[in-house]
């Protein structure tokens, strides 16, 4: 039941808080009520300015209610209120990094700016938050460094090499229907169960720490692994670099499978065309006889 008194005596005190939850619960009576009417209106008249002082944690808690009213009664309120209200809602959630923010921009992101552009700001310094927010049934968190004066990301190209990058350009151009896959653990693409008794203990511990440099897979046969590269150089001619392909060659012989080594001692020779024109060279048998072309 709505009782008028104590809602000037709120209002006298400067209760918003409280005042804000009793307006929401007596919503369906603004715009009827003259009491209620006249309460509003003092109360417009003073709520922002009380609002914009508040610390943001604060004016996101003081903000609960009377958010939830202008959604659902904003005619009942001039907008010269109803719009700094809620523009001071988003900034606050924003700076205080509250995890619904997402949802409440998006429900006024065509009414008001500043929820567009929070909008635009999740979407590249918090995607997580929006991907959580369409997804009930699945969580998305992102762990991050240490705040800094400027954000650095300590990513670098997928490829070691120039070599690489044309090699893998070339598999691409070659063999469309297949998906090149560089640097791919060996863990990943080869069955160790099955090879951990068929090698030596030193090849045991380098299968876990090796790599292939390139490897076509099938996406037609569940992106099974068909051609296994390797790219040498000279970084390949020292003792270390012997040991490692000793290793390399046992494992994939252990295996079944054959490993194209290919090592281009021109510079001319390490282009994307060039090893386009190898890779048809090598591959010639394997085209003839497969029946989609890979």
């Amino acid at each position: 039941m709505l009782d008028r008194e104590r809602l000037f005596q709120m209002l006298f005190a400067k209760e918003w808080d409280g005042l804000s939850e009793q307006l929401y619960l007596h919503r369906n009576l603004l715009g009827q009520d003259p009491v209620l009417q006249q309460v509003t209106q003092l109360f417009e008249a003073e709520f922002v300015g009380h609002l914009r002082g508040l610390p943001a944690s604060e004016q996101v808690k003081t903000t609960r209610h009377i958010s939830m009213l202008i959604a659902s009664k904003r005619r009942s309120f001039k907008e010269s209120f109803w719009r700094p209200v809620i523009e001071i809602k988003l900034q606050a959630m924003y700076e205080v990094k509250d995890t619904s923010l997402s949802g409440v921009a998006s429900e006024w992101a065509n009414d008001i700016p500043l929820a567009r552009d929070l909008l635009v700001r999740l979407q590249q310094e918090r995607p997580e938050e929006l991907a959580d927010a369409r997804r009930s049934a699945l969580n998305i968190k992102a762990v991050t460094a240490a705040p800094r004066a400027e954000p650095i990301q300590h990513v670098t190209s997928i490829f070691k090499s120039a070599q690489e990058r044309s090699f893998y350009l070339a598999m691409l151009e070659t063999v469309p229907k297949l998906l090149p896959c560089p640097n791919l653990a060996m863990s990943v693409a080869l069955d160790y169960p099955v090879l951990e008794s068929r090698i030596s203990n030193a090849a045991k511990s380098f299968f876990f720490r090796a790599q292939f440099d390139c490897v076509a897979v099938d996406p037609a046969q569940d992106y099974r692994p068909l051609h296994f590269f390797e790219l040498d150089s000279t970084f390949h001619d020292t003792a270390e670099a012997i040991s490692r392909d000793r290793m390399k060659d046992e494992i994939c012989s252990a295996a079944g499978i054959k490993l194209l080594r290919v090592r281009a001692f021109e510079q001319k020779e390490t282009t994307q065309a060039a090893f386009a024109q190898l890779i048809r060279e090598v591959l010639a048998p394997v085209f003839a006889q497969s029946p989609t072309g890979a």
